[in-house]
């Protein structure tokens, strides 16, 4: 279901063709063209270099996601809480000492449990880091 939803998204954000993209599996018109999103590569209207020119671009958006790390107040003073989000999906949490320096993902790791990711928790996630942005600290991009 994650997958479908990813990839409507990006239908409809880079104007591609639901057909093209084998969700639409029916013989009929286009979804895409009928609701104004799909410029019409499946009927042969729009070049196929301008066409695979945004399916890249829309494969590229999902390699760019960010990681970054939500971190609060522990359980006690000596500590810190945790939340890692690697490359735009829910890694895990835990907690770090309070005076740990983050300075890396992969050191943070070694402190955290790993969960499986769904849709509830990264929205539950993302929505916290949208409200408070001051608990967040962003890696760079490797």
């Amino acid at each position: 279901m994650d997958g479908h939803a990813i990839l409507r998204k990006l239908i409809r954000e880079y104007n591609l063709c639901p057909k093209l993209c084998f969700l639409q599996k029916d013989p009929g018109r286009c979804e895409g063209m009928e609701d104004g999103y799909c410029i019409g590569a499946c009927e042969h209207d729009e070049p196929a270099a301008a066409y695979n020119e945004r399916v890249a671009k829309a494969a590229s958006s999902l390699q760019s996601q960010p990681t970054f790390v939500i971190v609060d107040a522990g359980l006690n003073g000596d500590d810190q809480s945790c939340i890692l989000i690697e490359k735009g999906t829910f890694y895990g949490m835990g907690y770090i000492p309070a005076d740990e320096k983050i300075s890396t993902p992969e050191k943070l790791k070694a402190h955290l449990t790993m969960y499986r990711e769904n849709s509830f928790i990264r929205n539950l996630v993302h929505g916290y880091a949208a409200r408070f942005p001051q608990k967040i600290i962003t890696f760079e991009p490797r």
